[in-house]
């Protein structure tokens, strides 16, 4: 019964409960996630194909299903100001390049790997968020974006530390 009472009177628990959650935004996040992921599996099956195609394909793409669904999903609307057209640019540019960078990712290393990896961009994410503008995140999505960069460290050092355990504790298995 005092729990309750702790629980109910709790000013940050009722933010949480009185906050309202965007479903399209949750529900594209996820839908973006999982064309993500198959944008990798399918890159990873063309890894005999150049870069440059798949970038090409991608570009061509992108226009054409630009020009066919902003009609009907949004108002478009060009940017009014110069600050507007630089983030535009940078928006192209740094999305044109971590296409091709993950790419070449894929030609090289699995799918899973890869995808692993780039959720560094979460940290990321938020480092930007926080020196570009002024936006400190709270403290659980600092904690969770460190943990996914912990994980892909250790990742990327799986091989290393399996030997390693295997030289100490001997055999070819550690289960």
């Amino acid at each position: 019964m005092q729990d309750e009472k702790l629980i109910k009177n709790n000013p940050k628990l009722q933010e949480v409960q009185n906050q309202h959650y965007d479903v399209l935004g949750y529900t594209s996040a996820f839908l973006g996630s999982v064309l993500t992921a198959s944008n990798f599996v399918c890159m990873r099956k063309l890894r005999e194909v150049h870069f440059t195609v798949l970038i090409f394909s991608f570009s061509v793409v992108s226009v054409i299903l630009s020009l066919v669904l902003i009609p009907f999903l949004s108002s478009f609307k060009a940017p009014v100001n110069w600050r507007e057209w630089v983030y535009c640019v940078i928006v192209g540019v740094s999305g044109l390049l971590g296409q091709i960078l993950v790419s070449i990712a894929l030609k090289k290393e699995t799918a899973g790997l890869v995808s692993v990896t780039r959720t560094v961009d979460i940290a990321l994410a938020y480092l930007l968020q926080i020196t570009w503008f002024g936006e400190i995140p709270e403290a659980a999505s600092v904690v969770g974006a460190g943990l996914v960069v912990l994980a892909v460290a250790f990742m990327t050092i799986e091989d290393s530390l399996l030997n390693f355990l295997r030289r100490i504790f001997g055999g070819t298995s550690i289960v």
